[in-house]
């Protein structure tokens, strides 16, 4: 891969932040809430279904008696009071190693960056802002706002577009290996971002964080 690329698409949980705590448990904690029994295999489930998939899921097979839009707005209030925990409590520690140095190069070389996420577009906002980090970023690219979820490949083809770059030209970082996949197939460039945990996803290139590229 290039040195650097023409434009960059960052995932927000797992990639840029350690927050993937901020969605544990979740879907329990709403299913109980509206009093719907929570299957034995939810987590299982859950983890191979995209956000839009599991609201489509609870409302139409389990029994949650509203539609699938409403479920993620509800759903995304329960992660928008998660995610002002984890920043109060942890402050920028949430924010990977080599991250924000690597965001200020990009920026430095003139690099368009937007954040391509499942998190509602005002929710991710307010926490780049509470982390000092949506300076990098021209734009929030959510799925609802999108229309699509991250297993499609024109959730990343739009973004590049917006990005004002062509597909082949534009990186997308991702811990999660549908996006990876979805990104792959619209032509981006693909970074998986491990964490040091290993991936068994396929990507053009690997790193455990961000220090690998400084």
């Amino acid at each position: 891969m290039e040195v650097t690329p023409k434009a960059a698409a960052f995932d927000l949980d797992g990639t840029l932040l350690w927050t993937m705590d901020v969605w544990s448990g979740v879907g329990e904690r709403y299913l109980v809430e509206q009093g719907v029994p929570v299957p034995v295999d939810l987590d299982e489930r859950l983890t191979a279904m995209s956000l839009e998939q599991s609201a489509v899921w609870f409302s139409r097979e389990l029994g949650v008696p509203y539609p699938p839009e409403e479920i993620l707005r509800q759903i995304d209030g329960i992660v928008a009071r998660r995610y002002r925990a984890a920043v109060r409590e942890r402050g920028r520690s949430v924010i990977l190693p080599g991250a924000e140095a690597y965001l200020q190069s990009l920026a430095a070389a003139g690099v368009p960056c937007c954040l391509a996420t499942a998190v509602e577009r005002a929710t991710a906002e307010a926490v780049l802002d509470e982390l000092g980090l949506r300076g990098y970023f021209a734009f929030v690219h959510s799925c609802t706002e999108a229309g699509c979820n991250k297993e499609r490949p024109e959730f990343y083809a739009v973004a590049a577009a917006r990005l004002g770059a062509a597909v082949g030209e534009t990186w997308v970082f991702e811990d999660a290996p549908h996006a990876l996949a979805a990104a792959r197939a619209a032509g981006c460039r693909t970074v998986a971002v491990t964490g040091g945990e290993g991936t068994a996803c396929a990507a053009d290139r690997t790193i455990a964080d961000y220090r690998e590229l400084l």
